[in-house]
């Protein structure tokens, strides 16, 4: 056929007949790609946009040039790009810091990837060993000052006005006055004592900060000085009845206008009044920070969190292989590179665990290469650090491309922060290890998976030490594990054993309580007053089976045969 010449198309019954299977298939990967496409149409990049108020130190040097910063106090989030507790926790920081903005005279928020190959080492050297975790780090900071570690559970604005009062009550480079007002200071002798034109008495119980986020929100304005009142009887003495009131400098009681005593409708309203009375008269044109709008980044995410939260509660028998994924790349990116103890019994742990996964797992074509070429490095190393681990696993993935699929934990969903995830897919990823490893030809003698399983947790889950204890107490009877059925009973009847124990406690999603599995629902003949072990080995073994597992929320089937 020459160059220029037109390909002649002769239709036969026969050839109808191909294009017709082809483009069935065509068909059927089309509708296959449709119910992926909501989780995979976000592409791969940092979930963190805290927006202009977090900066990214990006390494050590950073990070150790902004905790020498003297004169303020610095708020750290040591967080990862991988974990979806980091991700929901982005909205949780972003709406903060945009708070926290009008304390910039005081306070400074990072953000410090722990994840990044030389970030690894650093993290560890301080002490961080869950992520996301916040540290907040007074002005006066060395090298041997060891920071004071925020709940990432709680409201994060008091906790932090909290540790920035203690950190200025310190300081003698600013005018605010963070000590409670007492019985003997009269409110004209803080006139003339404060040069100010107005001052504000907030009333703060125990265990709020409302009156110290309220001086801190109020610190930019020259025309007010803010006092905090712990004693109820003295702010009954000077505002019988409040518990936030203005005064002029005529001692005349000022009328403010909120809905609820938060420090931002104080901060807002006192601000506007002030605005009104003293612009023109002063000239100070910037009362006070106004809050910009919060950038909608994470509003995809969300949504996508919502859709699958959605699926999995209307799919509760199947088993997704994006769980399987994220726990293993949070495993070999976050978890294993955290080991700082060389040798020992922590290294045969490791080098079993890694042999074990290099056997059995549910990745595609090529994270199954990594992990195949993740074993020979092992063997041929004496002593490898969590480090050299973590950058051989990004040299290995880096040579074959993409591993990693997925973005979000899909039969580990969880409704709220800080459930479920990790944990949840690691049992998953526990079961299908037993249950694969039993397959013929069965690469493992019997009690090797869930002694490796077991090894692991004790020297290698680094997430929930008292999960790990807890675990270690119910590991006792290996010995009678004589076959690969007896694998997969004896870690299915330990995991019964822990959510027992660990029902209605406060790790328990209200929409997935931990019960005893499987429930009648899902197999009415597994149980009948007691077990029925044949009845719930089949089961295991058909819903852990990789060709039953579900692809949703994974943006391709290709390579996975």
């Amino acid at each position: 056929m020459g160059i220029n010449s037109r390909p002649q198309y002769v239709f036969t019954i026969s050839t109808i007949m191909v294009y017709q299977v082809k483009l069935s298939q065509v068909i059927q990967w089309i509708l296959i790609g449709a119910s992926l496409i909501p989780y995979s149409l976000a592409k791969f990049h940092d979930h963190f946009i805290y927006g202009k108020y977090v900066k990214d130190l990006m390494h050590f040097g950073g990070l150790q040039t902004a905790l020498l910063a003297p004169g303020v106090g610095k708020l750290v989030v040591f967080s990862n790009n991988f974990c979806d507790d980091c991700t929901l926790f982005e909205d949780t920081l972003q709406v903060s810091a945009r708070k926290m903005k009008a304390w910039d005279m005081f306070l400074r928020v990072y953000f410090f990837d722990c994840t990044r190959e030389h970030n690894v080492r650093v993290c560890h050297e301080f002490g961080i060993r869950k992520e996301p975790s916040l540290v907040f780090y007074p002005s006066n900071y060395t090298e041997k000052t060891h920071g004071t570690v925020l709940s990432t559970r709680k409201p994060i604005d008091p906790q932090v006005a909290a540790q920035v009062a203690i950190n200025m009550k310190k300081a003698t480079n600013h005018t605010l006055n963070f000590q409670p007002l007492t019985a003997n200071e009269g409110l004209k002798a803080l006139f003339e004592k404060d040069k100010t034109k107005y001052v504000l008495l907030v009333f703060q119980k125990n265990n709020t900060e409302v009156g110290t986020m309220t001086l801190l929100g109020l610190s930019h304005l020259p025309a007010i000085a803010v006092r905090i009142v712990h004693d109820e009887a003295v702010m009954k003495k000077y505002a019988p009845g409040s518990n936030v009131a203005l005064f002029d400098k005529h001692l005349k009681k000022v009328d403010l206008k909120f809905k609820k005593e938060t420090s931002e409708e104080i901060v807002e309203s006192v601000a506007k009044l002030i605005s009104r009375k003293e612009r023109r008269r002063t000239g100070y044109r910037r009362t006070h920070h106004f809050l910009p709008k919060m950038a909608d980044s994470t509003v995809d995410y969300y949504h996508e969190q919502l859709e699958i939260t959605t699926h999995t509660l209307n799919h509760r028998s199947t088993i997704f292989r994006a769980d399987l994924e994220q726990a293993l790349m949070r495993i070999l990116h976050m978890e294993i590179p955290k080991m700082q103890a060389k040798g020992g019994m922590r290294l045969v742990a490791l080098r079993n665990w890694v042999k074990l996964l290099s056997e059995v797992n549910p990745l595609n074509k090529k994270g199954r290469t990594v992990l195949k070429q993740l074993h020979q490095w092992m063997e041929g190393e004496k002593n490898p650090s969590g480090e050299q681990f973590l950058e051989t696993v990004y040299t290995l993935e880096n040579a074959i491309g993409h591993v990693f699929q997925g973005r979000h934990y899909v039969g580990c969903v969880a409704t709220e922060p800080f459930l479920r995830g990790y944990p949840c897919a690691l049992w998953i990823l526990f079961h299908f290890l037993t249950v694969e490893a039993a397959r013929e030809p069965t690469p493992f003698k019997p009690g090797f998976v869930i002694r490796t399983i077991r090894d692991f947790v004790q020297y290698l889950y680094y997430d929930c030490p008292y999960c790990s204890n807890e675990f270690m107490k119910i590991s006792g009877g290996m010995d009678h594990v004589t076959t690969h059925e007896d694998e997969i009973l004896w870690l299915w009847a330990a995991h019964n054993k822990m959510n027992h124990k660990l029902a209605g406690d406060g790790t328990e999603d209200p929409k997935f309580p931990k019960v005893q599995y499987p429930p009648k629902e899902l197999c009415e003949e597994c149980m009948d007053q007691t077990w029925n072990n044949a009845s719930v080995l089949s089961f295991l073994r058909s819903i852990y089976d990789q060709k039953s597992m579900s692809f949703y929320g994974l943006p391709t089937i290709l390579g996975y045969e």
